[in-house]
């Protein structure tokens, strides 16, 4: 529990933080249970989908770095705002890689286990924000689960998608 944080932070912007990191994770679970099938599937189109809601993650990622605090806070803020980047970062990072697994000309194995790789660490990267904010870690580490069986799941459709195309 970081209380130096959660009192720096007036109680309306304590709960909005809170709420959007909440948001922010259960948005990055349904966009990759979406969106990673819909590259095999087609259904909804994977390019104007992830489009969409990485535009969306990215704005709640915005809202996290707006949290401001009481007078007297700044090195607490200044955790926060480190984090907030870290967030931004790892969903521009994550976002790149869904580019490359939109082109099938690209090595989809090692594009699909990059982005795993990327997923994980956003939701490890939202997780510390998380925790700076006294949130709940039980659903961050569901959907980190979640999100890594949709990635092997999508490994293993590729893989049947592969072998049928031979």
């Amino acid at each position: 529990m970081h209380d130096s944080t959660t009192t720096a932070l007036p109680a309306d912007e304590l709960s909005l933080a809170r709420l959007t990191c909440a948001k922010l994770v259960g948005l990055v679970q349904g966009t990759l249970s979406i969106g990673l099938p819909a590259l095999i599937t087609g259904v909804p189109d994977p390019q104007v989908f992830l489009e969409e809601r990485f535009r969306v993650m990215n704005a709640f990622a915005i809202v996290l770095h707006t949290i401001s605090g009481k007078p007297g806070s700044q090195q607490e803020i200044l955790r926060l705002r480190s984090r907030s980047r870290e967030i931004s970062s790892g969903l521009e990072h994550l976002q790149r890689l869904s580019s490359v697994l939109l082109d099938p000309s690209e090595d989809q194995p090692a594009a699909l286990r990059s982005a795993r790789e990327s997923a994980s660490a956003l939701c490890d990267a939202i997780a510390e924000y998380g925790d700076l904010i006294d949130l709940d870690r039980t659903r961050i580490t569901t959907v980190q689960h979640v999100v890594l069986e949709v990635f092997e799941g999508v490994e293993r459709m590729t893989k049947v998608a592969e072998t049928s195309a031979r």
